[in-house]
């Protein structure tokens, strides 16, 4: 029989059991190093202790489980916008409009009917001599619903001689009481203006998105703005598209 190789981990232990009789021997091999743990019958090791049995009747187990006021600010999740939609609000949200000016732009607007529905751009003054009189001065206003959806208020404003259509004009008063209460914006048509419906209870404060006005604006503009001579809007307007 040929020796073992030598080597530097241990040997095996080798077990030796004998049957009843003493006619014949098993063996077996258990391998086992110096550091390797010796479990007594019953013992467990530290590593798989279980944990203490919890006491669901005890006041403290239910302090566990109740959500704290502040849970959303210290804990939790929360949103990362991605887009901020463009638009009027809808008839049947309630909306506040942030009063900060900081949140407001004026802005020169154009709305492109050529393809059959309306497309709204913000333009940038380099390009607005190429639409002459298509653009209107106008706002785009940062509002949020009560469900905390943020989006971007586009209202127009006066003419270069002073003038503002009734339609307009009834718009900028509604974005004036958004910014001091809830309400919900519907057209009124016999009248030519907006009728505003206030909350029949008290709606939290807005819990405003954590981002600039800035970054709130280049959400909101950036599928909707001409800034160069070539933008497909002002090629159609030209009829060279």
């Amino acid at each position: 029989m040929s020796s073992a190789n030598k080597s530097d981990s241990p040997a095996p232990e080798v077990a030796t059991s004998v049957t009843e009789g003493g006619d014949s021997t098993t063996t077996s091999i258990v391998t086992a190093t110096a550091t390797s743990p010796v479990l007594n019958p019953g013992s467990v090791p530290e590593a798989l202790e279980l944990p203490e049995k919890v006491d669901t009747a005890g006041a403290g187990f239910l302090e566990t489980l109740r959500l704290s006021q502040d849970f959303t600010q210290t804990g939790g999740t929360y949103e990362i916008l991605s887009k901020v939609p463009l638009q009027k609000p809808n008839k049947h949200w309630f909306v506040r409009v942030n009063p900060d000016p900081a949140w407001m732009m004026e802005v020169l607007l154009f709305e492109d009917e050529s393809l059959g529905e309306k497309a709204l751009y913000v333009v940038d003054r380099r390009v607005a001599h190429l639409l002459e009189d298509e653009c209107i001065r106008g706002y785009v206003f940062l509002g949020i619903t009560s469900q905390g959806v943020c989006f971007a208020w586009p209202a127009k404003g006066y003419a270069d001689d002073g003038s503002i259509n009734q339609w307009h004009e009834s718009a900028l008063k509604a974005v004036g009481t958004a910014r001091e209460q809830w309400v919900r914006v519907r057209a009124h048509k016999p009248t030519n203006s907006y009728k505003l419906i206030g909350s029949r209870k008290v709606l939290p404060d807005p819990a405003w998105p954590q981002l600039t006005p800035e970054e709130l604006f280049g959400l909101a503009l950036k599928d909707h703005v001409i800034d160069r001579e070539d933008h497909p809007a002002i090629q159609r307007l030209m009829g060279e598209a």
